[in-house]
């Protein structure tokens, strides 16, 4: 069973709702507020966690700058729609549980994709420049 990282700038549905379900769920904001997005990645890295997002920052750090990750999910689902987010959450959770770990998913309302991520061995060697 896959255990969760939630940002900080989530929605507090998405951690009860997780919880509510048995995930093993820690909270930025619980656990260390104001943590730097880069110290977020880490931990949910060194924690084999999947780490929830609802901002764009975490695309630039795994998509471009390929930032080691053990997966990211991405919701971008208006807060209007919370009952719906975390219905989302938990569908996706549940059909592409296979698929999530060395990933960058990204959620809405009606559509999901899932984009594997380069593995380590893949990456560039940065000590070179």
């Amino acid at each position: 069973m896959h255990k969760f990282l939630i940002d900080e700038g989530c929605d507090a549905i998405l951690i009860r709702t997780l919880r509510a379900r048995n995930y093993d769920t820690k909270s930025v904001a619980e656990l260390s507020p104001g943590m730097s997005d880069l110290d977020v990645l880490q931990s949910a890295f060194n924690e084999q966690r999947l780490l929830v997002v609802e901002d764009l920052d975490f695309g630039e750090l795994v998509v471009r700058k390929l930032l080691s990750t053990f997966g990211v999910i991405s919701i971008r689902i208006d807060d209007a729609f919370r009952l719906e987010k975390a219905a989302r959450l938990l569908q996706v959770v549940n059909e592409y549980a296979n698929q999530l770990e060395n990933a960058f998913t990204v959620i809405t309302l009606d559509r999901t994709r899932v984009r594997p991520l380069p593995s380590q061995s893949d990456k560039p060697d940065d000590s070179d420049e």
